[in-house]
């Protein structure tokens, strides 16, 4: 049986319909997380039950809550409360800390949040960001302390709530998520997505891997990407069924595929290496041949044929290129994968052109940047959050400039090229050098500057390059323990060097190009080589 969806022309063009469809069609389908499974009638039911209690501490159409949680039912159940009253979800990062998570807190202003236990701490070291009378729900075990943060209450008290689904009905164009992008050249910004964009994201994700109903999907990508809504809502709209893992585990994986039944996954950048090379294990042996189709990005040509040939999937998709702006601009619907290139331009929802420098148009097999514009109403996100400055010069000359570079073949397949702006890529995150460089301007430094050195495993390692002030005696493994303990994980740079100036040019610019053409040099330091484990 093949998929079914809700189509952005029958009208039900939000999240919450197509949960309301997929549970007056008596599906089976639902999502399972390592700690219990959410059958569809449960997601509508308990989702009722928290928005009425959202309702009752005074979230309303428009609001923000903000959401700092794992890969768990909560998650899903939060989202979809917030989506009934008309309110705004924001999925926040889970490995953010410091000055990441306070900018993000900060600047969406949130009616409400809720964490996790283990996420508290982190909360509490930004408590001056959380708006006046914005309660706190936690989920969890019960914290020790208040951790000094406003109406902190258990998330579980909406269980005793009534479960009448709320009067409000989301409209198609309605915000549904504020999704922070990572900052290149500046703070990083939220993303404004409405239910009717996230539905035809879902709808063209089956299209370019249809999806049974009666098959399990999984992934291990947090519930705060892109991709994992994605998944999220493409489960709702076929009445299917989606294993979220908490996190990627390679010594997992196997075990969880086994254990989840899963046929299909979609996974991220080093990901696919790291898997396709791993150790043969009994589970491996086991699974081979369970999943017979594999997504995700970068997933090159080489990698999908050692996928096929090793662990027996039959379909790959490694082709599309989306952004968090306008997610599946390019995919391999109803045309053949081209090694190399990120398939051809959705033409039912996106118009797909290469500009210069001036915003002319180039011809086949010429390089320049990436551009879009939508070919239907709410396809794409509507700006960014309260930064009309940033989403006019991003939509110059009415068309969204991706900051990434490709080229159009003379049958119209995408090749990406390289990207225009200092974002680093490491785990499956994006990085904002901009960002990181604020966070690790130790004491002892008069300048940083931090950038991307290719890694072995697809993606970017973090390297700091950085100049000590004058009789200042910090190593290299100083900067780095002390960088681990104020910013997320991926973010901890592998590669640190010392240098008694930065190249610059004429205006006085860091010249990042240049640091990147040296990569690793004799005077690098390398934390791998140190054996230094960086805490989760």
């Amino acid at each position: 049986m093949m998929h079914s969806f809700v189509d952005p022309g029958d009208g039900l063009t939000s999240p919450v319909y197509a949960l309301e469809r997929a549970v007056h069609s008596g599906s089976s389908g639902g999502f399972g997380f390592e700690h219990g499974e959410l059958s569809f009638d449960q997601l509508d039911e308990h989702s009722n039950r928290l928005a009425n209690l959202l309702t009752e501490m005074g979230v309303r159409p428009g609001d923000r809550v903000l959401g700092l949680l794992g890969n768990q039912a909560e998650t899903l159940i939060a989202w979809i409360a917030a989506s009934k009253l008309g309110a705004v979800w924001v999925p926040t990062n889970t490995g953010y800390r410091g000055e990441w998570l306070r900018w993000q807190v900060a600047d969406s202003e949130p009616r409400l949040v809720i964490a996790a236990t283990e996420y508290l701490e982190r909360l509490s070291s930004v408590a001056e960001a959380i708006p006046a009378r914005c309660p706190v729900l936690y989920t969890g075990p019960e914290p020790v302390g208040d951790h000094g943060l406003p109406g902190l209450a258990p998330l579980a008290a909406y269980l005793g709530m009534d479960d009448a689904c709320p009067a409000y009905r989301p409209r198609p164009a309605d915000l549904c998520l504020l999704m922070y992008t990572s900052g290149t050249t500046g703070r990083s910004k939220g993303c404004m997505i409405s239910h009717n964009y996230l539905c035809n994201q879902a709808r063209l994700g089956l299209l370019n891997l249809p999806r049974s109903p009666d098959e399990v999907y999984y992934t291990p990508l947090p519930l705060f990407h892109t991709a994992a809504t994605e998944i999220a809502v493409a489960t709702l709209l076929c009445g299917g069924s989606a294993y979220f893992a908490a996190r990627f585990s390679v010594s997992r994986f196997w075990s969880d595929i086994l254990r989840s039944g899963a046929r299909a996954c979609t996974l991220l950048g080093s990901m696919f290496a790291m898997l396709g090379h791993a150790e043969p294990s009994a589970d491996m042996a086991k699974a081979y041949g369970q999943l017979h189709s594999v997504a995700g990005g970068p997933f090159p040509p080489e990698l999908q044929t050692l996928w096929r040939e090793r662990f027996g999937v039959t379909t790959t998709r490694g082709g599309v290129l989306g952004l968090t702006e306008s997610h599946y601009i390019c995919t391999t619907i109803g045309r053949e994968e081209r090694p190399g290139s990120c398939g051809s331009p959705t033409e039912d929802s996106y118009d797909v052109r290469i500009f210069d420098e001036a915003d002319g148009e180039l011809s086949q097999g010429q390089v320049g940047q990436i551009v879009v514009r939508p070919r239907r109403p709410h396809v794409m996100f509507d700006g960014y959050w309260r930064n009309p400055e940033a989403t006019a010069k991003a939509f110059r000359n009415l068309w969204f400039h991706t900051g990434d570079y490709g080229y159009l073949d003379r049958d119209g397949y995408l090749f990406f090229s390289d990207r225009g702006n200092d974002r680093l890529r490491h785990g499956g995150e994006n990085i904002s050098s901009y960002e990181l460089e604020l966070a690790l301007s130790h004491p002892d430094l008069s300048e940083i500057t931090v950038h991307a050195v290719p890694s072995s495993l697809g993606e970017d390692e973090v390297k700091v390059v950085a100049v000590r002030k004058a009789g200042a005696r910090l190593s290299e493994e100083d900067l780095c323990r002390w960088a681990a303990t104020l910013v997320p994980r991926f973010t901890v740079p592998r590669y640190v060097e010392f240098r008694a100036e930065l190249p610059r040019t004429p205006t006085g610019k860091v010249r990042k190009s240049v640091l990147r053409g040296e990569g690793i040099t004799e005077a690098t330091w390398d934390r791998t080589a140190h054996d230094i484990t960086v805490p989760r």
